[in-house]
């Protein structure tokens, strides 16, 4: 279907050529007469650009402008003036109220068709782009619902963030730095003496990491049984995200197997962060380093497994990813592991397992200059 165009104006003479030559190049033309439509009432609908001459009843060119352009906005339907006898002040004013162009008087056919096929384009380009903006605004407004749905199925996948008992006390806390979370924790009580933990971080943020850390998630409920030997768990683990394919994330994981019988602690690390093992009598502190590389990288994965003594009733193990002591101080000088170890993670051993985790966030969160991390946090300490 041809372009529509509608041609205001009293002379039946010039509206006569004005349809003649617009109808042979393929548009479809409409001359209203003032009697029949008088102040003329326009719908987006019915045209695509509105050709104005000097005056359509009393109304000259720039009454017709104004007019047009209460019911209109210049975007959406284009307004050529076609005038040769209005005064040029008029003429200015009309382009001020909102007309597209001006055709000279002293145009041809060809420019009177050049210039409005011009405006025609613009006004198109304009609709397309509308378009695809709302386009675009619904599939961001139903993104943002799938995000916010993806989060709490996020966050329902994760074991309370408080575990007591008469040889534990469990606190560990998620933030996404982002929709959705690349980090995951977990843990499980093998029995009344027995305890496994378990913390991740993949790399990347989005969609991928966080199905990755979903995917660790069903890993450990389907072998927490086994995670005693964390060195066989992690060996598997390797070999589930290896099997995934080529999905380019990595993970670094560390999980950690603590026996009140034996008064044994074991744990592999798999390229993650050291983690803090804490006398909360004398204030000391031992380091826990990663024991092997991270999962996903190597078929040949060779993990260690460390195992070490203790005294029940006077340890805190403090486990972290990246987030928490990764980032830029107010000064744009990154923040060090020492630093965050030594004037938050010690000065503070001696407050109780709640106040501890949330002075360690709250510490965190003020170094950095923020309200929020940028990345994921996730924190995970044991008092046993």
């Amino acid at each position: 279907m041809g372009r529509r165009v509608l041609v205001l104006a009293n002379d039946k003479k010039e509206k006569q050529a004005l349809l003649g030559l617009l109808q042979g190049e393929g548009y479809q033309v409409a001359c209203l007469d003032p009697t029949d439509a008088y102040p003329p009432r326009l719908s987006n609908a019915d045209f695509d650009c509105v050709l104005v001459e000097d005056t359509f009843g009393e109304m000259d060119c720039l009454a017709l402008v104004q007019h047009i352009r209460e019911q209109h906005p210049l975007e959406l339907l284009p307004v050529l003036l076609f005038v040769q006898n209005t005064p040029c002040s008029t003429r200015i004013a009309a382009l001020r109220a909102g007309a597209n162009a001006e055709i000279p008087a002293s145009a041809d056919n060809q420019q009177l068709l050049a210039s409005l096929e011009v405006q025609l384009r613009i006004s198109q380009a304009y609709r397309d782009l509308k378009q695809q903006l709302e386009s675009n605004r619904r599939q961001h407004a139903q993104l943002q619902a799938d995000l916010a749905l993806g989060q709490q199925v996020q966050q329902s996948f994760l074991p309370p963030s408080q575990l007591r008992t008469e040889y534990f006390s469990l606190e560990a806390r998620l933030f996404a730095g982002g929709d959705l979370s690349g980090d995951y924790f977990d843990y499980a009580l093998l029995t009344p003496e027995r305890l496994v933990v378990f913390l991740a971080d993949v790399s990347g943020h989005g969609i991928a990491s966080a199905l990755l850390a979903n995917r660790l998630k069903a890993f450990f409920d389907e072998n927490a049984r086994s995670a005693h030997r964390p060195r066989l768990f992690m060996e598997r683990l390797n070999r589930i995200i290896l099997d995934l394919g080529d999905h380019f994330h990595i993970a670094t994981a560390v999980c950690v197997h603590v026996d009140i019988a034996e008064t044994v602690i074991t744990y592999a690390s798999g390229g993650h962060r050291t983690m803090y093992w804490l006398d909360t009598d004398d204030g000391s502190y031992t380091e826990l380093p990663t024991t092997g590389p991270a999962l996903g990288m190597f078929k040949e994965f060779e993990i260690n497994e460390v195992n070490r003594g203790f005294m029940p009733g006077r340890n805190r193990l403090v486990a972290y990813t990246d987030g928490l002591v990764e980032f830029k101080l107010a000064n744009d000088k990154w923040i060090t592991e020492e630093k965050f170890r030594d004037e938050v993670m010690l000065p503070n051993v001696e407050l109780r397992l709640p106040a501890y985790v949330n002075e360690l966030l709250e510490s965190s969160r003020k170094l950095t200059g923020n309200t929020s991390w940028d990345d994921d946090v996730s924190l995970l300490v044991v008092d046993f």
